[in-house]
């Protein structure tokens, strides 16, 4: 990683909300350790006959907004990113935003994978608990290989997001 984040294997509610507050950057490792999330790797994604046919966006390229089914071959793809920083992702990353299935169609996506990504994981301890309707409507998912993922940026939306990479 570009930089080494403090890491809070067992963080208490005050300290998140702390942390959170002061716009800290940290890590909670094992955050995921009893979600059925942290076993969907790139080839679930690509073989699982509901999610499969999903369509995602490849972002940061050229051509953007290509878009290219969870299901096809896209793991050796090393489209550069266009980045001009040497610590950020060299390469463009697959954007499968779910979360906006509530509010567009896009082919291949269904409300049900919206809910079935939602049960997949829980709002960790140290989170209100009133996070929890948040994180159920606003997941999103960057594929990539590599040196790929999301860049720094601000979305235009205030409400917590699950964002997995």
């Amino acid at each position: 990683p570009p930089f080494d984040a403090p890491r809070f294997p067992h963080l208490t509610r005050a300290q998140f909300d702390e942390l959170i507050l002061d716009g800290k950057v940290f890590v909670v490792p094992g955050i995921s350790n009893d979600w059925q999330l942290k076993d969907w790797d790139c080839d679930f994604f690509q073989t699982d006959p509901e999610f499969k046919n999903a369509a995602m966006n490849h972002q940061y390229t050229a051509v953007q907004g290509k878009d290219k089914k969870l299901g096809d071959d896209w793991q050796n793809d090393r489209t550069a990113s266009g980045a001009k920083n040497d610590t950020a992702p060299q390469v463009a990353p697959f954007y499968w935003g779910i979360k906006d299935v509530q509010f567009e169609k896009r082919p291949g996506w269904t409300r049900a994978m919206l809910k079935r990504v939602s049960k997949s994981y829980k709002v960790p301890a140290f989170m209100d608990p009133a996070a929890a309707s948040d994180f159920a409507s606003t997941p999103e998912f960057w594929f990539g290989s590599g040196s790929a993922g999301a860049k720094a940026h601000m979305d235009s939306h205030v409400q917590a997001t699950l964002s997995v990479q």
